[in-house]
C-alpha cells in the first residue's frame, strides 16, 4: 500500500519515539512506517485476525502505525536515527527487526523525558519521584521506572520525607556549592524563592556558593538549570519537587491538568546523582 505523507499534522511521523497509552511500563518504540490503511483492513500476520480484533476499545477505521522498539532497533540498525524516514521500513525490515502494527490513536509521542501520558500535577509530581528513585537505585529500566510510578500513583507507596535530602545534603556537601561543586564559603540559596511561595526553612534551603546564588537569585530552579544546560542535582531535586507537591496542596491543585505552560517548563529536565569521590573518601 501507499505511505501517507508524513507531513501531514495529523499524523505522527515516521522517525516519532512513541510509547503506548496502555502499558506505562512498555519500552519506547520507533514509528517506522505510516500506510495508508486503518486497523479493520490491516492484517496480523499469523493469526487470522486485523489490528481492529485486537484492539476493539478503539475505532475499527483508526488509521494503523507500524513501529519498532527502540532497544531492538538500535541494536540491528545503529544509525536508524540518521537515516531518511521513507527508508526506516527497509532498513528495519531487512535487519530483522520485528514489527508491530497499533492502532495511532493507542500510541502518542515521547516528549523529552515528560510522557504524554502524564497529564496532573500528581502524576508529574509522581513520575518525578519515579525518576529519582531510579537514579538512586541505578536500574537504567524502563519498566522499573514505570513500576515505581505506578506504585506512587495509586498510593502503594509514598514520598520519603524531605528530611532524607536534608541528611543527603549533610553527607554529601561538606561546604561545597550544590550547583557547580565549587569548595569553599557557601551560603543558602532557598530552592523554590521565597517570591514564589517557598518556605523559609533548611528543607527549601541548599548551600550555594556566592557567584551561583546571584546568578540563580529568584529564578526557578528548572529554568535557571536550563538556561545553564546543567542537570539537577538529585538533592535539589528531591528538595523542590517535594516542595511543589506541598504548594499544590495546599493551593488543592495536586488533581488539575498541567497546563501547557507547566508541560514545557517540566519536559526534558535532566538530573544527575551527584555523590563525588571526595565525598566518599572523607567517610572512610
Amino acid at each position: 500500500m501507499d505511505e501517507m505523507n508524513t507531513e501531514d499534522g495529523d499524523r505522527i511521523s515516521v522517525g516519532t519515539e512513541v510509547i503506548d497509552r496502555a502499558k506505562d511500563g512498555q519500552a519506547p518504540a520507533v514509528v517506522i512506517r505510516q500506510p495508508d490503511a486503518v486497523c479493520e483492513e490491516w492484517d496480523v500476520p499469523g493469526t487470522g485476525k486485523t489490528v481492529a480484533d485486537f484492539n476493539p476499545e478503539y475505532e475499527p477505521d483508526a488509521v494503523v502505525s507500524i513501529v519498532a522498539f527502540k532497544g531492538q532497533l538500535e541494536e540491528k540498525v545503529p544509525d536508524w536515527d540518521s537515516r531518511p524516514a521513507d527508508e526506516l521500513w527497509g532498513v528495519a525490515k531487512n535487519a530483522g527487526v520485528r514489527r508491530y502494527a497499533y492502532p495511532e490513536p493507542r500510541l502518542c509521542r515521547r516528549s523529552g523525558g515528560l510522557p504524554e501520558t502524564i497529564q496532573t500535577y500528581h502524576q508529574l509530581i509522581c513520575y518525578q519521584h519515579a525518576r529519582l528513585i531510579q537514579l538512586a537505585t541505578g536500574i537504567d529500566d524502563n519498566s522499573f521506572l514505570w513500576s515505581k510510578y505506578e506504585e506512587l500513583r495509586d498510593g502503594e507507596i509514598r514520598m520519603s520525607s524531605i528530611t532524607k535530602e536534608d541528611k543527603y545534603q549533610l553527607q554529601e556537601d561538606y561546604g561545597t556549592c550544590i550547583y557547580c561543586g565549587e569548595e569553599g564559603k557557601t551560603t543558602f540559596d532557598h530552592v523554590i524563592p521565597l517570591s514564589n511561595g517557598g518556605a523559609d526553612t533548611i528543607s527549601n534551603q541548599v548551600p550555594a556558593c556566592k557567584s551561583c546564588n546571584s546568578s540563580k537569585g529568584s529564578k526557578d530552579v528548572i529554568e535557571w538549570h536550563q538556561e545553564l544546560d546543567e542537570p539537577v542535582s538529585r538533592v535539589v531535586w528531591g528538595k523542590y519537587i517535594k516542595q511543589y507537591k506541598s504548594i499544590l496542596a495546599d493551593e488543592g491543585r495536586l488533581k488539575d491538568e498541567l497546563t501547557p505552560e507547566d508541560r514545557d517548563k517540566w519536559d526534558g529536565v535532566k538530573i544527575k546523582r551527584n555523590v563525588l569521590e571526595r565525598i566518599k573518601e572523607r567517610s572512610r
